[in-house]
This record gives structure tokens, sequence and C-alpha cells, in this order.
């Protein structure tokens, strides 16, 4: 039976305005009028839309707001604070699949609205991780809440971090943290966590390699090198170099199948505090070694 409240047509026009510009023009409690419309049958909307914006500010603000304080506006209901719920939580499921599909999320202005949408307006302190991968796309199912604590804690260990990204295989991190007090500074205690993290997962990169005397090189194998990594054959790192036998502690070499190499290692992850030589060894294509050493401290 079709509905014949006298709100009906008032509720029409507004859906009407919408399929023809979306949210052009509206004022924001209309924008509320509308979504309330879907949950409330029949009655007036307009007087509790423009009650939730006097109270909350705007649209973000209500859907931040919790279902009690909600449930506090008169006419509101107990089904209105469930579905702008579903449209909060939708929005954040729209935007981490949309940044699954990204071809790169290594902008930080695409970062900050994906995790001030998630993590914003919790009451109490979270910490998230987003697993990356090697195109800096976030992986599928790439968000993974790590801690939630209290109002202004949340305790994080870097090592049960670092272990989860190396099952993922995640070739990058992004680390989001709230502060429900509004402070958005860092404290010293998150700028020690995010140092304790760098450092909890070691990575050796590769940014280039010299040969000297190329005019030496037969011109038929010059002629085969189009970039420096052509030169390499295989790579291996020692973790903690005693400054006696190098003990591989990575690999990476081509076969005849494969020619492809990495030129960023594993992550690797210290289980001590203390400073350690880390000895990496290059091998080219003539068979000639090339070491390089240098020490990381661990805190």
């Amino acid at each position: 039976m079709p509905d014949s409240s006298p709100n009906e047509g008032h509720r029409q026009r507004l859906r009407e305005r919408f399929v023809r510009s979306g949210l052009d023009g509206f004022a924001d409690y209309e924008v509320v009028e509308l979504i309330l419309t879907l949950a409330i049958p029949r009655v007036d909307v307009k007087k509790p839309a423009k009650l939730l914006i006097s109270k909350f500010g705007d649209l973000r603000g209500i859907l931040d707001a919790s279902p009690e304080e909600l449930k506090q506006i008169k006419g509101i209901g107990s089904v209105a604070p469930v579905a702008l719920r579903i449209i909060k939580e939708a929005t954040s499921l729209y935007l981490q699949q949309t940044a699954e599909q990204r071809e790169y999320l290594g902008d930080l202005d695409s970062l900050s609205r994906f995790w001030r949408s998630r993590i914003g307006a919790l009451s109490n302190e979270v910490f998230e991780v987003g697993y990356l991968d090697s195109r800096l796309r976030l992986q599928r199912n790439g968000v993974e809440r790590m801690e939630e604590g209290t109002t202004d804690r949340a305790t994080v260990y870097p090592r049960m971090v670092i272990e989860a990204a190396l099952k993922r295989k995640a070739a990058a991190l992004v680390f989001a943290h709230n502060h429900p007090n509004g402070d958005v500074k860092p404290t010293e205690q998150d700028k020690l966590l995010t140092r304790a993290l760098v450092l909890a997962a070691a990575r050796i990169k590769l940014k280039n390699f010299v040969i000297p005397n190329t005019e030496l090189i037969p011109e038929e194998v010059r002629s085969k090198v189009k970039k420096w990594p052509d030169y390499i054959d295989y790579w291996a790192i020692d973790w903690d170099f005693q400054n006696d036998t190098f003990m591989q502690g990575w690999v990476n070499y081509r076969t005849r199948k494969d020619r492809s190499l990495a030129l960023v290692s594993d992550a690797h992850t210290y289980e001590k505090a203390g400073r350690y030589r880390v000895l990496v060894k290059v091998v080219d294509i003539f068979g000639n070694d090339t070491t390089q050493a240098f020490d990381v401290d661990v805190k």
C-alpha cells in the first residue's frame, strides 16, 4: 500500500533533487534529512535533522557521535543511529577498498584522509598498521588494528608488528595512531615507538653498483647491459658480522629460468638492542666479490 503521509511529497522532492544533481545545493541539515528519510518512515524528519546539526555541527560530527548521544535527540528513535553507523562503516570500507585498488598510495593527503575517517573520532587510543605491496598499494584486507587502549594510551610491541608484516610479505608499512584528546602533536612516547618500529625491521636497498674500467668489458657483454643491476649476479647480507666468517643471513640471486633480481632485501628483526655490524656482499657477473660494511644501532 503506497505511503499517503502528508510528508511524503516533501521526501519525494528531496530524493528527486538528489537524483538530479547529487548533494549540490543542499543545506547541511537537508543532507541529514535525506539520510533520515531512509531510516525513519512517514514522519517529518526536518526538525530532528536540524537538531542534529545544531548539536554536532556537521555530518562528520553526527557520524562520529555515539549511538547513545544520537538517541538523546528528540525524534531520532533507535533505528536511525544504527543506520548512521552503517553509513560511516560503509564509507570506511569504500575508502579502504578504493585504496587497495589505487596504483599508488604514497601521498600523505590520501593516507591522512583514509585514517582520519577510520580512527579520527574514536574515544580510545588505537594503533593500526597498513600493509603495502612493492608498488605502494594497500594489500587486500591490508589494515590491521594491532592494539586498542584507554583514552590516553595504547600499548604496542614492535616485534608483533614486524612479525605480522613479514607474514604478509609487505614491502612497506603505514603506522596510524590517534589522540582522542584532539592534540595531533606526537608525544615523546609516539616518537620512541616510531623509532623502535623503524629499527625493528632492518632492510637493505641496493642503490647503485659500479664496475671500474668498463671499457675493458667485451662489447658483446656491454651491449646486453641496460642498467647497473645487470652487472650483479647475486648479493647477500650478514646481519651480524663478527669481522671473521661471512654468515649469510639473506641472499638473492639470478637463475637460468628467472633472471630477475630483488634490489631490496627482506626485513630482518633483531631480537636484542645493541650495535650491529652489517656486511653486504655483491658478486658481479664476472665472479668478483665486492663488500661493504656499516654499523646499525638497535634500541
